[in-house]
C-alpha cells in the first residue's frame, strides 16, 4: 500500500514538474513575442520622428545604417534559436 501511495505522489509531482515548464516555456515564447512587437513598433516611431525632423533622404540613411548594425552586430552576438 505504501508503495502504491510513493508511486502516486511521484506520478503526480512529475506530472506537476512536466506543466510547470510547459508553462515557463509559453511565457518565455509570450515574452520574446511581446519584445519583439516592442522594438518594432519603438523602431517604427524613430523612423516616424526621423522623417519629419529631418526629412526622408536622411531618413533612409539611418534605416540602412539600423539595418545593417542589427544585422552585422547583434544576431552575430545572438545565434538564432529557432527549431
Amino acid at each position: 500500500m505504501a508503495e502504491q501511495q510513493e508511486e502516486f505522489i511521484s506520478n503526480t509531482l512529475l506530472k506537476k514538474i512536466q506543466e510547470l515548464k510547459n508553462e515557463k516555456e509559453q511565457l518565455a515564447r509570450n515574452y520574446e513575442q511581446e519584445e519583439e512587437f516592442l522594438t518594432n513598433d519603438l523602431s517604427r516611431k524613430l523612423f516616424q520622428v526621423c522623417f519629419v525632423l529631418l526629412g526622408f533622404d536622411y531618413t533612409i540613411h539611418i534605416y540602412y545604417f539600423y539595418y545593417y548594425y542589427y544585422y552585422t552586430h547583434l544576431t552575430a552576438s545572438f545565434p538564432c534559436q529557432c527549431g
